[in-house]
Formats: structure tokens, sequence, C-alpha cells
């Protein structure tokens, strides 16, 4: 593998080198002490991780280890808990701490303080995302909750005798950014769809995917506790039946009980009727009986489903009805 170049900026005096065709500004002057000193740990470091997946870093005290072998560490943790699905807070905490790490990645760790997390949130807030064609603003809540994660990084370190605890003391002081004090947009809160959106729209729907935003109307579980239905999930000894979904603080210990009622019952009991215990009750191999389709839906695959009725609805609509718009 090939070391990145030591380069100079021509109109400024500072080097970077370029990797993966993206330029990475170094610390410092061009050629000082710590220039050059940033320039052959990325090399150094660049050698011992060609080829993995996540980085390595070389074991390190509290005082030596700088922001980027703690994330290194950090995603090494979060990715041992990545369910199969990657819809899970380690995985939203793997992908915050390399974000950050990028961010403040020759800084070390006994010199990272509340001003620098101060910096990186307001870099945040003014960073955009690409939605479509047009550049729009990290929505507030992300960005709050993003730096949330940082500052559990932090503390995780504490626990591993990683960072020092008046390091993640002092970053718990950090306030999140307040509704129009910043440059983050503020996120409108979601609604629900309006029912004359959805009826006109499910005889468009293939079988499974109409039961399934019947029930969901009918119980307001999350879509994924939803596409992980099982038949032992549901206690139909007593009335009402009591639903016991997979949900997303289950890891807690935290038991979630939906109560059913007789339109949910009735819906439910001729499915219930074909499924074996732990079979999936909404399967996208029943559309079409194809062994390429998966055992079960999940949320992005539950809501393309939506869409292309959405589509195939306007499509036949006839002149005169209104089209309707996207939903989920």
């Amino acid at each position: 593998m090939r070391e990145p170049k030591y380069r100079r900026h021509t109109l400024r005096d500072f080097a970077f080198v370029e990797i993966g065709g993206k330029r990475k500004r170094l610390p410092g002057a061009y050629r000082s002490d710590e220039s050059l000193a940033a320039y052959h740990e990325i090399c150094a470091r660049l050698r011992r991780n060609h080829g993995s997946k996540v980085p390595e870093p070389e074991p390190s005290s509290q005082e030596e280890m700088t922001v980027y072998e703690l994330a290194c560490r950090y995603m090494k943790h979060c990715e041992a808990l990545i369910d199969a699905t990657k819809r899970c807070h380690a995985a939203n905490d793997y992908a915050a701490a390399k974000r950050f790490a990028e961010h403040a990645e020759f800084c070390r760790v006994s010199k990272f303080g509340p001003k620098r997390l101060r910096d990186y949130q307001q870099a945040m807030a003014a960073a955009t995302k690409t939605v479509g064609d047009k550049q729009v603003p990290l929505s507030r809540s992300y960005v709050n909750s993003h730096v949330s994660r940082v500052k559990t990084m932090f503390k995780w370190g504490v626990s591993e005798e990683l960072v020092s605890e008046s390091v993640w003391n002092a970053l718990l002081t950090v306030p999140e950014l307040k509704r129009g004090k910043s440059k983050a947009r503020d996120a409108l809160k979601k609604q629900p769809v309006p029912a004359e959106h959805i009826d006109p729209v499910l005889p468009f729907m293939h079988e499974p995917t109409r039961q399934m935003v019947e029930l969901h109307r009918l119980t307001g579980v999350r879509s994924r506790s939803l596409c992980l239905a099982k038949p032992e999930q549901f206690d139909t000894r007593v009335t009402p039946w009591l639903w016991r979904p997979r949900h997303k603080t289950e890891h807690l210990d935290r038991e979630l009980i939906v109560p059913l009622g007789p339109r949910a019952r009735k819906l439910l009991k001729p499915i219930l009727r074909l499924r074996k215990p732990g079979e999936y009750l909404f399967r996208p191999r029943d559309v079409r009986k194809d062994h390429r389709y998966r055992e079960h839906y999940d949320a992005g695959s539950y809501r393309l489903a939506v869409i292309r009725a959405i589509a195939r609805y306007n499509r036949a609509r006839k002149k005169g009805q209104p089209e309707i718009p996207d939903w989920h």
C-alpha cells in the first residue's frame, strides 16, 4: 500500500494528505513538528489498518490517547452489539463515533473539553444533507442526539479506564441546542396519515401489506414490531387478546403489551390459523412464490410496498380524483 504524500497548500501555510480522493488537513504549519507528527501517525495507522473494517489503535495511556483511538475502540465495542437488522442504538452509536473521530482526529482525549465539543456541535448545526436534488440543514433533534452519543462514548471510556472522569463530567456541561437559537433546522412533528389518504390505496396493496397497514392503524406499534410479528407473541386465551411484540427497548428488560380489540382479532384470526410457531405473520414470499423473497418485511421494504401501492392508485385514478401523496 502506498503512503499518502505530504503536500503543502499553495495559498496557505499548512500541509495536507489525500486519502481516497479526499483531502485531510494536518494541524499546525507546514513542516512544523505538530504537522509532521500527525502525518507520520496517519501513515502508521494506514499500515496497521490496511484491509481492516474497523481500525485497531495501539495501546495508549489516558494522557497519550487521541480521540481517534478512543472512537476506534468504541466502534469495536458497538460492532459486537449490532444485531442483524442494523436498526439499533449500537448502530447509531457506531455511526456517531465514526463521524466524530474524523472531526477531532488528532486531539488528545485529556485535552478535549467543552469548548471543543461545542465547536463540533455548531459545525454539525451548520452542516447539510442531500435530499433529492436539494441541500437541507440537519435537524436540531438529530444534532442533539448525535452530541449526546458522543458524550456516551466518553462515558464508556471512563468505564474502561481510558478517559478521566473529569473529562466526561466537563463535557456534560455542554447544553443541547435550543429551538430557534441555531442554524439547525427545527423539524416538524410527525402527524398521523389522514384516513382519506389510506382507504383508497388499500385495494391496490398486496394482501400481506394491506393486512399490515390495517393492523398498524389499529395498534399504533412501530413498523419493526409489526414486521417481526409471530404467533407465539399473541395470547389468545384472554379477552382482549394481548400482543407482546419485539420492540426497541426490550434489551432494557422492558415489556410492551398491546391489547387487541374486536377489529384486530377479526383481522388476525385467519392469519394465525395459517402460521406455525416461529413463522412470521406477514411474508413477502406470499405475494410471489419465489425463494428470492425474504421471510419477513423490514421497515424499508414495508414502506416501499406502500409507496408502490400509492403509485398504482395514482395511475389508475379517475379524472377529477385528487392525487394521493406519499405517506408512511
